[in-house]
């Protein structure tokens, strides 16, 4: 099994070419996919026990759902054969498994939520993979202590220590006065040693503000798209936000109240992880309330499944949004075109994974799409869970 690496939107698309390009509504003489996503809590995710049950009791359940149907048991078989001895390190926090007709299968552990499901369907279900992809900015961490700074990158989970930075501060003339000196030793000592403090400070908040410029040229080589400072020090973290590029200073994440100078990594990569998911929820309440707008004064923009399902057809969507948990049955031709309603004439099929179709159309026509939580998902709901900006 490869090792945990992030996911791209271009392996998304072969993704769907590989096993989601059947336009057959004879779904049983072209075959299915069996689609198998595990995500076990951190404090049992390396317990072999509670691994297996997971796994023997989902593909049970799915295998109840089809009685007598030989391919799905045949596939079940080889699926739970190839991840029953998978180590945790494989694993990951999430995996997803995708095995199709003629002994295709794809693999993809993540240290990103997926949720745990299993189906068997036409086409795979890609719908957690789309939310790591569009969910997961890179992120840089900047974890600063007076004396030295960490630069490290977050994607999809997964931290990557870059740089440390030391600070140069000279101190080998700052010797203190011992109380016994002078006759006014007390007098003395309090006066050199706020002296001490201030010359001191005067450095870190130099070294400090120099880092500013190193933050934001690893940022760019790194393509950070959005920065979470860790700072013991309130005014340090001042100082550096300060001193950042107006740009970058626009880009920063709310720290929160964790003192994260000491943190390991799994402790500061779950820490971003949280801090990039309310984000996104700002992110996606924001863009889907203009969306809406934009529909509501008849602009470049439609809102509703059925509007939406048929501009994706004309190649006119530019980017679909849809609430996460959405549930949509439509209906597919035997051209492999989909309506959310019966046609009036000709072959059809029912198809539960409407929301499946969706996705495949966006990655196949380079539309951008997003899964949506929260707030801009409620807002979605009102007009039927799916809205989408247009090209033109």
């Amino acid at each position: 099994m490869p090792s945990i690496t992030p996911l791209e939107r271009e392996e998304l698309v072969l993704l769907y070419q590989r096993f989601g390009t059947n336009s057959s509504v004879d779904t049983d003489t072209h075959g299915k996919v069996l689609s198998v996503y595990i995500e076990l809590p951190a404090d049992v995710r390396h317990e072999r026990r509670r691994w297996l049950s997971t796994l023997n009791s989902g593909l049970r359940e799915l295998q109840a759902r089809h009685p007598g149907d030989r391919e799905l048991d045949r596939v079940a078989d080889e699926v739970a054969e190839d991840l029953r001895e998978l180590p945790p390190e494989a694993r990951g926090r999430s995996l997803a498994y995708i095995a199709g007709p003629g002994g295709r299968q794809w693999f993809h552990s993540t240290q990103m939520p997926t949720g745990t499901q299993f189906a068997w369907h036409t086409r795979p279900v890609l719908r957690p993979l789309v939310s790591i992809v569009d969910s997961a900015p890179v992120t840089g961490a900047v974890v600063l202590a007076q004396d030295k700074a960490r630069l490290l990158t977050w994607q999809q989970g997964l931290l990557h220590e870059d740089r440390i930075l030391q600070a140069d501060l000279d101190t080998s003339d700052w010797r203190r006065f011992s109380a016994g000196a002078v006759a006014t030793a007390s007098h003395q000592t309090a006066t050199h040693s706020d002296d001490y403090a201030a010359r001191f400070e005067e450095q870190v908040d130099r070294f400090v503000r120099g880092l500013a410029t190193e933050v934001a040229d690893h940022a760019r080589e790194r393509r950070w798209e959005l920065i979470m400072l860790s700072v013991g020090s309130p005014r340090l973290a001042e100082v550096l936000a300060g001193a950042l590029p107006p740009a970058w200073r626009e880009r920063l994440l709310p720290p929160g109240d964790a003192n994260l100078i000491r943190a390991g990594a799994s402790e500061l990569a779950d820490h971003i992880t949280a801090s990039v998911a309310g984000w996104n929820q700002r992110r996606q309440l924001s863009e889907v309330r203009s969306v809406l707008q934009t529909s509501r004064s008849r602009g470049a923009a439609a809102a509703g499944p059925e509007d939406s399902i048929a501009l994706l057809l004309q190649h006119r969507v530019a980017h679909l949004y849809f609430a996460a948990d959405l549930q949509l049955t439509g209906y597919q031709r035997a051209d492999g075109t989909h309506n959310l309603y019966p046609p009036p004439e000709g072959p059809f099929v029912a198809d539960e994974h409407l929301v499946e179709w969706l996705i495949g159309e966006c990655l196949l026509s380079g539309a951008g799409l997003t899964p949506v939580t929260g707030e801009g998902a409620a807002l979605l709901r009102e007009v039927g869970g799916v809205a989408a900006q247009l090209r033109y």
